[in-house]
């Protein structure tokens, strides 16, 4: 469990390193004995897509060498036997199966050869992006000790449904503008290009600046990029979609920095941090919020959010210290804030929990803020629900999620189902959890005195959704509202 009085991000803004997004089984899959060998390296650059596994199948024999493979993620190069397979991309659905959406047959491995095979388009339904794989081999030229190479692939839908052609790539000085120049190279959806075919560069400062073709309109803006820890690398750039709110208010597209398995995220220069506050405490009143000593909010209500249920406030990025007063009192109700470390690109959700009268006195149920990361990527499969125990006053409990009608209230209580959570304390917050597209039957079980706490039946879960589910007790203020429920909060 984190801390929720410190939420640490301690990545830098512009180069968010990430992990390689899948597992392969290298020790069982990759050949490092003396038959002849290529290396091959996957990118899951399809932003609506789940997490894949890909099989391959060659000389009869099939095995799953890439699992769980998510977007923006890679395998890093998986060293292979030199000969030509039949690979299938396989999606990871809500029920734990998968079903195969991209058969990619006769994909050679060549001796010596380091292939890269980059899955894009869209898994929405009716869409007009069909998956695909764009593949691409290192550049021609070799990287000297203080140099880099780069490779680019253009895996962007959204920049592409954008833009009425191609787009022009400046990769320039930092500082310098794009109507002084000339693009270093123009390209288009699925297309890649050789940026040092004629030699290498120089690792040192860069900024890259997309427009649309022919325009001097910048509809991406690295800032300055320090290629000098990648000195000697052969870089692949991909451009893929930005995924929630704060990166698409800055751009609709980012760069994927891939060098071996390793991805550095290149957001573009202006993209901020989203916050979304929820006054979940059943007796503190209106409130308001401070953010460093200066107010913030005023007179937010119970179960009142900032901006709404499925919107969030934009700003700066850096480290933020709240608080919360009763409106109107200028008094502080916690003796030493809340810190939150705001990144780029990164969205969030604070939770006022607990109860005012707690402080001091009762601290499992006492109020505080929690502050939580919202994963607001749309998938084109699958709900992705996070769950808050919210409701102090209820004690731990069962959460049964069912399909709408399988199950009677006295039936949930009589133990005929399973629950999805089981002993779940107040203040706990669960993972992201797949749901299929569907309506649900939710009910919360006390499980100190066996009552139902909530009954929420026939909820609407859709494919793409992104959903907070807070449990949440009646307001002890003014009794409205009079019953427990749930406060959704959305993408």
């Amino acid at each position: 469990m984190f801390n929720p009085r410190k939420l640490f991000m301690a990545i830098p803004l512009d180069l968010l390193l990430v992990a390689c997004g899948g597992d392969n089984d290298d020790d069982d899959d990759n050949v490092t004995g003396g038959d002849p060998t290529g290396d091959l390296r996957i990118v899951h650059a399809v932003s609506d897509a789940p997490a894949v596994d890909v099989e391959a199948t060659a000389g009869g024999s099939t095995s799953t060498p890439i699992t769980g493979l998510d977007f923006a993620g890679t395998t890093g190069f998986l060293t292979l036997p030199a000969t030509t397979y039949d690979f299938d991309v396989l999606a990871n659905l809500p029920d734990g199966s998968t079903t195969s959406v991209l058969a990619l047959p006769g994909l050679a491995v060549d001796e010596g050869q380091a292939a890269t095979a980059v899955v894009v388009g869209t898994a929405a339904a009716g869409d007009s992006y069909d998956l695909e794989a764009v593949t691409f081999n290192p550049s021609a030229s070799t990287p000297g000790s203080g140099e880099v190479s780069i490779v680019a692939a253009h895996a962007s839908t959204a920049a592409d449904a954008a833009a009425s052609s191609g787009v022009d790539v400046y990769v320039t000085a930092p500082g310098t503008d794009v109507t002084a120049t000339s693009p270093a190279f123009t390209f288009g959806y699925t297309d890649t290009v050789d940026a040092t075919a004629s030699g290498a560069l120089p690792a040192g400062q860069y900024q890259i600046q997309i427009t649309p073709e022919g325009s001097d309109t910048v509809v991406y803006d690295s800032g300055t990029v320090d290629l000098s820890p990648f000195a000697g690398a052969e870089i692949a750039i991909v451009a893929v979609n930005t995924v929630n709110q704060v990166e698409q208010s800055a751009a609709p597209v980012k760069l994927l920095a891939i060098v071996g398995g390793t991805i550095v995220e290149l957001l573009d220069t202006d993209t901020q941090a989203g916050v979304k506050v929820a006054h979940v405490s059943p007796d503190a009143g209106d409130v308001d919020v401070t953010a460093n000593g200066s107010g913030y909010l005023s007179g937010v209500p119970y179960l009142g959010v900032n901006v709404d249920a499925s919107t969030y406030d934009e700003l700066a990025t850096g480290s933020y210290d709240l608080n919360v007063q009763a409106a109107g009192s200028g008094t502080d109700v916690l003796s030493s804030p809340v810190t939150a470390v705001l990144e780029a690109g990164t969205e969030y959700s604070v939770l006022a929990l607990g109860n005012v009268a707690d402080i001091g006195g009762t601290p499992a149920t006492a109020f505080d803020l929690t502050p939580t990361v919202d994963d607001n990527r749309s998938i084109a499969t699958q709900a992705s629900v996070k769950i808050v125990h919210g409701a102090p006053a209820v004690g731990n409990v069962d959460v049964y999620v069912t399909p709408a009608g399988d199950f009677s209230t006295s039936e949930i209580l009589n133990g005929a189902a399973t629950p999805l959570l089981s002993d779940f304390p107040f203040r706990d917050v669960t993972d992201y959890v797949a749901v299929s597209a569907g309506d649900y039957d939710i009910r919360v079980v006390e499980r100190s005195g066996g009552t139902m706490a909530i009954n929420a039946e026939g909820v609407t879960l859709s494919n793409g959704d992104v959903i907070t589910a807070i449990a949440r007790q009646p307001d002890g203020v003014d009794g409205n509202p009079a019953g427990a429920g749930l406060l959704l909060l959305t993408n």
